[in-house]
């Protein structure tokens, strides 16, 4: 998968490069930023949360020319985190992060734009900016992952009062390690024609088709891919040139098919429910003995079958831990769910106060449990610049991530009598497939409050208090809540702008 999407940027930046011949001067912004936060709960545990202080300092950069056909703008932050509590240098690492949207205007009437951001972090975050860029759909939590958005739009003006668009997009997540994220992959394209019958109202139509593969998860859920078709109306009503909404909505059906195999740990390893960490080193080993056949004369047996366990020992002095993958037993047809996606904008200004209240009923790109998910989500804003020095800022949102099918996971295991160091312990050969309730996800309510000072021309500070409650639903394991709080205050020194 990760081959794929350095191939795909790879195409996009010489074709942007070539795109790019005719610039004739860059704007450059440089920058330092300094950020403290102390984080009440920062590995995201339900029960006897850890507190964190860390501090980040890196250089922001921003290139952007607006001349010509051709108009862009860059925008690079980078930062080395350092924690003083819990003081662990393995904690420490650098954090960075770009954005960049580019327009290129053919003519008068036609116009492409070309949008990326990409996201290489060690923990989610969910401030005002990340809202925009979608990335705090992830679970919260420590847990290093790359991430790319890509999107690409072409709009074109048949007639004063007849446009299309034509769009295509890429998501790509990738973690360190997939204990409770699944890395994924989705593509997606859609068009769509509109119509103004007025200054005011403008009606249209489209459809959208996305593609999502998702990698198995925890060495319990099954990888699967998702096909996504969507069919939507619009209407689009500005009251003045202060005051507009827009809506749209229509059926959907989403197609997943699981993938028909799984890593798992061979030899019955089990690792205990009071455990939290994956990689504790204590686990426990099923004895194969004649309770696990099922059928008489057979070799094969059931691992849940199996009533002898060993006490729990080292896994070094146990037998070895092999990681396989291993085929499922069960049926192979794709699952299918009808339902509806939606949007729902409202903007509305004044002189120094802007409102926004957003509603989304899409596909999620970042799916926590190996599957194709909707997620619902509403977000409420607030902006308030009282003065050139002064400004206020409050956001609330809500995020409902559901699984669109129900998921496959390793039920139970065939089992024969290992050999060699396993010799009389069950070791898998097969994965009994287990469909769980599609009716899990997460749910997150977020708060966010925040002031900014300007100093100096060049010295500005801000103030951010971040809040996220979390309820996972899981299958075949037990529900969880997680709740925490964030204190940021971070101060930024700008130079002089320079043309390059």
């Amino acid at each position: 998968m990760r081959t794929k999407h350095f191939i795909v940027l790879s195409i996009l930046q010489v074709a942007a490069l070539a795109v790019a011949g005719e610039v004739r001067a860059v704007d450059a912004a440089l920058g330092l930023r300094l950020e403290t936060l102390y984080n009440s709960n920062f590995r995201a545990l339900p029960e006897n949360p850890d507190p964190a202080v860390r501090s980040l300092l890196g250089p922001q950069l921003r290139l952007s020319d607006r001349d010509g056909k051709l108009s862009y703008q860059v925008a690079y932050n980078g930062s080395y985190s350092v924690y003083f509590e819990p003081w662990q240098k393995e904690l420490n690492a650098w954090e960075q992060s770009v954005q960049g949207l580019a327009t290129y205007q053919f003519s008068q009437r036609t116009r492409l734009t070309l949008r990326d951001s990409f996201h290489d972090q060690v923990a989610i975050r969910f401030n005002a900016i990340e809202q925009d860029d979608l990335t705090d759909t992830l679970d919260a939590g420590r847990s290093p992952f790359h991430r790319n958005s890509f999107g690409m739009t072409l709009e074109h003006s048949f007639s004063p009062r007849i446009s299309g668009s034509l769009s295509i997009e890429n998501d790509w997540v990738n973690f360190e390690r997939n204990i409770r994220q699944s890395d994924s992959l989705s593509m997606g394209s859609g068009g769509q024609l509109t119509y103004a019958i007025d200054r005011e109202d403008q009606v249209g139509v489209g459809a959208a088709f996305a593609y999502q593969l998702y990698d198995g998860q925890d060495f319990r859920l099954a990888g699967s891919r998702g096909r996504i078709y969507n069919a939507f109306a619009l209407w689009q009503h500005r009251f003045d040139k202060d005051f507009s909404f827009s809506i749209s909505g229509g059926p959907t059906l989403i197609e997943t098919e699981s993938a028909r195999e799984v890593q798992v740990s061979n030899f019955g390893a089990v690792i205990p429910e009071d455990q939290p960490d994956p990689n504790s080193p204590v686990a426990e080993f099923v004895l194969f003995d004649p309770s696990c056949v099922v059928q008489p004369g057979s070799s094969f047996g059931l691992e849940s079958a199996c009533t002898q366990r060993t006490p729990p020992v080292p896994l070094s002095e146990g037998p070895p831990l092999a990681v396989v993958t291993l085929p499922f037993v069960g049926s192979d047809e794709a699952e299918r769910d009808f339902t509806f996606f939606a949007r729902f904008n409202l903007v509305k200004r004044w002189d120094n106060l802007e409102l926004n209240a957003r509603y989304n009923r899409t596909q999620s790109n970042a799916a926590g449990d190996a599957g194709t998910s909707t997620l619902d989500r509403v977000v409420l804003r607030a902006k308030y610049d009282p003065s050139r020095l002064w400004s206020f800022y409050a956001s609330g949102s809500w995020n409902r991530r559901q699984r669109a099918t129900r998921p496959v996971f390793a039920g139970d295991f065939i089992v024969v009598d290992g050999e060699g160091d396993a010799a009389g312990f069950a070791q898998r050969v097969e994965v009994i497939e287990s469909l769980g309730d599609r009716k899990i996800g997460t749910d997150q309510v977020t708060a966010i409050v925040g002031t900014r000072r300007q100093f100096t021309r060049h010295l500005s500070g801000t103030l951010e208090f971040q809040y996220r409650y979390q309820f996972t639903t899981r299958s075949g394991r037990r529900d969880q809540r997680v709740d925490f709080f964030l204190l940021n205050a971070f101060f930024n020194y700008d130079f002089d702008p320079v043309r390059l």
